[in-house]
């Protein structure tokens, strides 16, 4: 008993089960977790140090290259990119794609780094972090209102700690919030006049505050303990510090020579939103947790704060990811909604109104048993998944069309319902299973793709196969039984129509009038097939001469993120306030230019961000430009951001700017990336003059930068040996008295209420602006002695470089652009600057070299590997159907429909004027074991008529097994191509990310069938001509041998 029968003849478990697999899909659809995009591991691992006072140059040789000498025996290390600026190193290490437990990687690490014992003092433990999807925030929160800068930091760590307490979140990192600090700030002359030295006057404020435990005392039965009390309670109580007035030898105050006064560390960042100070929280939620329900619950929590603030405190939630996970939903389930409706009506027009009933109810049943599977191998609801199986909407009611047009057509002989079901099941059911293999081995290879693109894509093969496996299950078990019980077709004979052409005489079931014309048309080509076939031939070579001139873009840009940054260079040392009224500037003039666009404006001063690259400095600068939805705009993102460059060109002070959308998909880096190795630092700052150059020139270019940037100012101080010998002064001495002045240094901890407030002693402000401060200040020696530094000390100022980038462990400057896709793509700029690196700079620096990455490097492997995964489509195919019709010739016949249907592709790309994109290469992979199932039916059907008799020569049977199959193979593709077509023309909203693929699977679908239907046939016979003339001669020679030996 197969399990056709089995379905037949146990009709109640075909129920159950249908009732099991509805109930557990609704169930499994609504417990799975759902995001943006799924849950991925980047292969990615950045350690991050600080120090309290390091210039680039130091962090570079004493912090950045020791960890990475130290990390080189780590295996797996694919690339290491690092940053030096001061105070700070940052090293970004990227793993071998086929490394899939990162943990033991990360404690490797971990165990490498502990190894250093010889980092620089001061120097704070190093960070290690891992790069997931769940690195990146889910949503950003701005508080501002009619706060203290007190209260709205109060608040700020409230929110913060609230929100870190609910389901789903891992962390709350605050963006612009400061710590309160007791600052004494010492006027130099008067500090001098009194005697004293800014060394004494941080040791008297440490020293004096400071509670002390000093025994106790027995009197009589009972023991008192004994305490010094020296801690200060009040603020004020620092201003009453005494001093003895070396000078006088009488006594002076600390407010006498210093102002004691309440503050906030210096701010390293300055946030504006919509021009009023604010502090940002950054949201970041935990793996395989549902973002949707996340921000429901913090807008829940906001709101509390809201009202329970009275007015105010003024919260606002931005950058939502919800928001386009609902609106991508959205678009994909209105997509899915609207192709199936399309599909039925399709499927009622060609089959009947209760066959199309039986037809369309495998796609709910197929997605049900889908999410049931994803939901056991930990599969999420987002983009990717949710496009599968729109993708896959129309070829799952592929083979329930055949099955459907067999029975119907076994009906039509007479014979009884169940026999005719039966029957017309065995008869197709090989083909549909070689058909839903193929389509299987179309996808599966692409699991081979590596790194994040191959991990970003795999859950499309994975989703289809579900739907396909659960699509056959549904068509050969539960389909047949619920046509058994609710059918009403009866065993009479349906009288048929026939048209006579030549001696040849066919019988037209429907469709009479397109069948006719159809008839007409392939006897035509049948007769002329060495002509048709050359035809198609030429066809073919034209849209392969054509495929050159079309640009490849790995994922474009596109409206799907309602917002844009600008990031702004200022020329380096300028200072944060000075930022911020650049950034504020900027602000008014996109007001001005694009103010009906715009929902909200956050500058965050001191800040920018450049592919996951954080630098804060104070002469950088970051403009999240957050719009107003799609269909409150006039103009496009790309409008705007043009509009938005042209603002920018003419604004004076800025040395370089970027204006960059969000893009969807994994991240793949700058279009252009460029970097310049070597161990020369003057040749590396050279050649990246002249690439830069030169890159510029190129049309097309938008935003070049450097990350090299020199022009910072630096005062040096160098200690006078014997000077410094002969007065007993000490380097670190030196050091002390400097950084106290200028920077300030940490003298005690106050404590108020539950709070520890840093006390930080420093010169005055007007002081710490003025260079003669430094050549007046007084170090102390150890005898007490006050010596001017420019006694003990040279001064001089020398240019240095903001930020040291190493890239595998050698100094390296990299030049990076976008592309306007107007004019260029990526691909193209590559090609063209590696010619001009290679024939006009190379050769005059021999000792540099150069690497591309950024997005041409991705693109570069993801054709490979798709080209790869093609190839092993190509024979796994090949495979099955050789397998199917034992045959080597003609899988080949059934397999020229792949490399003919990409004229539809290639087509559709030239008319829409669209990039192959890695959608679009991913839709090629897919579309070649699509395009083949209707073939598989087809030849097998013919082979079936000549293994029965049906006419010896081959016309007849190709011919009468393409009449037949004809209603068939036109409603397979019709409906493959509706259940597509409203992804693919943005029908219920359109998913620019998968459009392009969608738009592969249309023209590839609808001009394989012209294929399948006349091209095929033509070859089939010629094959057979082939065959039938060689063969004779074959078997001589075979039959010779034999003989002969």
């Amino acid at each position: 008993m197969h399990i056709t029968e089995l379905g037949l003849n146990k009709s109640i478990l075909v129920r159950l089960l249908f009732i099991l697999i509805v109930v557990s899909g609704i169930y499994c659809y609504n417990s799975m977790p759902k995001y943006l995009d799924p849950d991925l591991n980047f292969n990615q691992v950045v350690i991050t140090t600080t120090h309290k006072s390091l210039a680039p140059e130091d962090v570079e040789k004493f912090i950045t290259s020791t960890i990475e000498k130290e990390i080189k025996g780590v295996s797996g290390i694919k690339k290491i990119i690092s940053s030096s600026s001061a105070n700070f190193s940052k090293i970004d290490i990227e793993f071998d794609d086929e490394i899939k437990e990162m943990n033991s990687k990360i404690q490797d690490l971990r165990n490498e780094v502990d190894k250093i014992d010889n980092f620089p003092d001061d120097t704070e433990k190093p960070i290690i972090t891992r790069l997931d999807t769940a690195f990146f925030p889910i949503c950003l929160i701005a508080l501002g209102g009619k706060l203290t800068t007190d209260q709205l930091f109060e608040q700020a760590e409230d929110l913060a700690d609230d929100l870190e307490d609910l389901t789903g979140i891992s962390e709350v990192i605050t963006l612009g919030k400061r710590e309160r600090r007791v600052y004494v700030n010492v006027d130099p002359r008067k500090l001098e006049s009194y005697g004293l030295t800014i060394h004494k006057v941080v040791q008297e404020i440490h020293d004096r505050n400071r509670n002390v435990t000093s025994g106790h005392i027995d009197i009589g039965e009972h023991t008192i303990g004994i305490r010094v009390m020296g801690k200060y309670t009040d603020v004020e109580e620092f201003k009453k510090l005494v001093f003895v007035n070396k000078e006088s030898e009488g006594v002076v105050l600390l407010e006498d020579f210093a102002s004691v006064e309440t503050g906030h560390e210096d701010a390293a960042t300055l946030t504006k939103l919509n021009g009023k100070s604010a502090i940002i929280l950054q949201v970041k939620r935990k793996k395989n947790s549902n973002v949707i329900k996340i921000i429901d619950t913090i807008k829940e929590v906001a709101e509390r704060y809201n009202q329970k603030s009275l007015q105010n405190l003024e919260i606002t939630l931005f950058n939502d990811t919800s928001l386009e996970i609902r609106d991508r939903i959205r678009v994909l389930q209105n997509n899915a909604g609207i192709g199936m409706v399309l599909v039925f009506v399709s499927l009622a027009l060609f089959l009947g109104r209760r066959q199309a009933i039986f037809a369309f109810l495998g796609i709910p049943i197929c997605f049900f048993i889908t999410f049931v599977f994803m939901k056991i191998f930990g599969l999420s609801i987002n983009g990717i998944s949710l496009f599968a199986l729109v993708l896959v909407l129309g070829m799952i009611v592929d083979d329930a069309i055949i099955v459907l047009e067999n029975v119907h057509r076994y009906c039509e002989l007479g014979i009884t319902k169940k026999e005719a079901i039966l029957k017309g099941v065995a008869e197709v059911k090989w083909p549909l299973i070689s058909a839903v293999l193929t389509s299987i081995a179309a996808f599966a290879p692409l699991f081979l793709i590596s790194g994040i693109m191959g991990k970003f894509v795999s859950v499309i093969p994975k989703t289809i196969i579900f739907a396909l496996v659960a699509s056959l299950f549904e068509v050969l078990f539960m389909m047949p039984s619920h046509i058994m019980e609710f059918t009403k077709l009866s065993g009479k004979r349906v009288v048929k129509d026939s048209i006579k052409i030549g001696k040849w005489k066919f019988r037209l079931p429907s469709l009479k009038s397109i069948k006719r014309v159809y008839l007409k048309i392939i006897i035509f080509c049948m007769r002329r097939r060495y002509i048709v076939v050359g035809v198609f031939i030429f066809v073919l070579t034209l849209s392969l001469l054509a495929i050159p001139k079309i640009g490849v873009e790995l994922f474009p840009s596109n409206d799907a993120y309602p917002r844009f940054d600008v990031k702004v260079w200022l020329p380096v040392g300028t200072k944060l306030e000075t930022t911020e009224k650049k950034l504020k500037e900027i602000n008014n003039h996109l007001d001005i230019g694009i103010h009906d666009e715009i929902d909200s404006l956050i500058s965050i001063a001191g800040f920018v961000e450049v592919e996951y690259m954080v630098t804060t400095a104070e002469h950088l600068g970051t403009i999240n430009v957050v719009l107003k939805p799609k269909k409150k705009r006039s103009n496009s993102i790309e409008s705007l951001v043009a509009t938005t460059r042209d603002i920018l060109k003419e604004i004076n002070g800025i040395e370089e700017f970027k204006v960059q959308r969000l893009k969807e998909g994994p991240p793949s880096g700058p279009p252009v990336e460029i970097r310049i190795r070597g161990a020369n630092w003057d040749m590396l700052e050279q050649v990246s003059l002249e690439v830069k150059e030169k890159l510029e020139e190129i049309r097309g270019t938008l935003d070049v930068s450097s990350n090299y940037k020199k022009n910072m100012k630096e005062i040096r101080i160098k200690l006078k040996q014997i000077e410094a010998k002969r007065y007993g002064i000490t380097q670190q001495e030196l050091s002390d008295a400097v950084q106290t002045s200028f920077k300030g240094t940490k003298a005690t901890v106050y404590h108020e209420e539950n709070e520890e407030i840093d006390v930080y002693v420093r010169l005055r402000e007007d002081y710490r602006k003025d260079f003669g401060s430094i050549l007046n200040l007084n170090v102390a020696t150890k005898d007490g002695q006050r010596i001017p530094l420019k006694e003990v000390a040279y001064l001089y100022i020398k240019p240095t470089t903001f930020q040291f980038m190493h890239f595998n462990k050698k100094r390296a400057i990299t030049i990076s652009s976008e592309a306007d896709s107007k004019i260029t793509n990526s691909s193209k700029v590559n090609r063209e600057m590696k010619t001009i690196i290679n024939e006009e700079i190379l050769p005059r620096y021999p000792e540099v070299s150069v690497h591309f990455g950024g997005e041409f490097e991705k693109t570069q492997k993801s054709v490979r590997e798709v080209a790869m995964s093609f190839s092993l489509a190509l024979f796994l195919i090949f495979l099955i159907l050789a397998t199917q019709f034992n045959s080597f010739t003609q899988p080949i016949i059934v397999m020229l429909a792949i490399p003919f249907g990409t004229i539809g592709v290639v087509l559709g790309l030239v008319v829409s004027g669209s990039y192959f994109t890695f959608p679009t290469m991913i839709g090629i992979v897919g579309l070649a074991g699509v395009i083949v199932n209707d073939s598989i039916v087809l030849i097998s059907f013919s082979n079936n008529l000549r293994k029965n008799g049906t006419g010896r020569k081959p016309y007849f049977p190709i011919i009468r097994a393409s009449l037949t199959r004809f209603r068939p193979i036109l409603l397979t593709t019709v409906t493959t191509v509706l259940g597509m077509l409203p992804m693919a023309i943005g029908i219920g909203g359109k998913s620019p990310l998968w459009a392009p693929l969608a738009n592969t699977f249309v023209w590839g679908m609808i001009f394989s069938t012209s294929l399948i239907l006349i091209l095929i046939p033509c070859v089939y016979i010629i094959a057979e001509e082939i065959k039938q003339k060689f063969m004779p001669s074959v078997k001589l020679l075979t039959a010779k041998y034999t003989k002969k030996h």
